[in-house]
C-alpha cells in the first residue's frame, strides 16, 4: 500500500514539474510586448505657420527696403524645424509698413530668403552705422514747421533734392524761392519732434522734424558754406517743385553736382 501511494505521489510531483516547463514564457513575448507598449506613443511633429521675407531682385548690403524689392511668403513647418529661427511675423506686427524702411545689413540674391539678422530697423542703434560707406555721411535736414508736409509725402529710400530755401525780397516778401544745391539722395530716416517727450528741445520749437539722407563727406561743408542764413528743405524730385519757383542761379552748385 505504501509503494503504490508512493508511486502517485512521484507521478504527479513529475507531471507538475513538466507542465511548469512548458507554462514559461518564450523569448520572443516580451519583445512581442515591448513593441506593441511603443507603437502607441509615435505621435506626428507638431506644425505652425510662419512668414518669411523672399528678395524680388537681387540687394546689395546696405540697401533700404521699399515695397518692390521683397515679398512676404507664409510657410507651415514643424516646430522643430530651423525655419522658424528666421520668422520674422513679430517685425511684421510691430510695423504697419511691413519692412519698408528697414535696412539689409548682407547682400541678397534674387528668388533667396532675406534671412532675419540682415534686417536692422530704423530704430536700431545699429541703423545708421550700416547706412554710410567709408566715404558717406547722414546729414540732418530740419524740417520747419511750415513744411511738415514733407515728413507726411516722404518714406525712407526715397530719391529726393536738396533745396536752400529763402524769401525773394526783390518780388514779394511772402514770394519763397528754392535754390537747388544737390540732386539725387536717398533717403534714410525720417523723425518727428514729439510735443511731450521733446518738449524742452531748442529745435523742437521751430521744427516738426529732420529728414536724414545720404551724401559723400566732402560735400557737407561747402553746403552749409553755400546756404548760409537760409533753410534747407528735401524734395521729392519732379514732383512737389514747380520749375518756375526754383532759382538756381542764386548758387555756385555745377560744381557741387560734379561730385555727387
Amino acid at each position: 500500500m505504501n509503494y503504490r501511494i508512493l508511486f502517485f505521489i512521484s507521478v504527479l510531483v513529475l507531471l507538475v514539474g513538466l507542465g511548469g516547463l512548458f507554462m514559461l514564457p518564450t523569448e520572443s513575448e516580451p519583445q512581442a510586448n515591448t513593441t506593441e507598449s511603443t507603437s502607441p506613443q509615435t505621435t506626428a511633429q507638431e506644425k505652425k505657420n510662419i512668414k518669411l521675407a523672399m528678395a524680388s531682385k537681387s540687394l546689395s548690403a546696405g540697401s533700404i527696403l521699399k515695397p518692390e524689392d521683397y515679398q512676404i511668403n507664409e510657410l507651415q513647418i514643424e516646430v522643430t524645424s530651423s525655419l522658424a529661427d528666421e520668422d520674422i511675423s513679430e517685425l511684421l506686427l510691430q510695423n504697419t509698413t511691413g519692412l519698408d524702411g528697414f535696412l539689409l545689413s548682407e547682400h541678397a540674391a534674387s528668388g533667396h530668403f532675406l534671412a532675419k539678422s540682415s534686417l536692422i530697423s530704423p530704430s536700431d542703434e545699429r541703423f545708421l552705422f550700416y547706412t554710410v560707406g567709408k566715404d558717406e555721411v547722414v546729414f540732418r535736414v530740419y524740417i520747419r514747421l511750415e513744411n511738415q508736409f514733407v515728413l507726411d509725402t516722404l518714406k525712407s529710400g526715397d530719391i529726393v533734392g536738396l533745396f536752400a530755401q529763402q524769401q525773394d525780397f526783390s518780388r514779394n516778401a511772402e514770394q519763397q524761392r528754392f535754390d537747388e544745391i544737390l540732386q539725387n539722395l536717398e533717403v534714410v530716416k525720417i523723425d518727428r519732434f514729439d510735443k511731450d517727450k521733446d518738449a524742452n528741445r531748442e529745435e523742437a520749437k521751430d521744427y516738426a522734424g529732420y529728414v536724414s539722407v545720404r551724401m559723400k563727406a566732402n560735400l557737407v561743408k561747402e553746403i552749409f558754406s553755400l546756404t548760409k542764413n537760409r533753410s534747407l528743405l528735401v524734395l521729392p524730385q519732379g514732383e512737389l517743385v514747380d520749375s518756375k519757383t526754383l532759382n538756381k542761379r542764386g548758387l555756385s552748385v555745377r560744381s557741387l553736382r560734379g561730385r555727387n
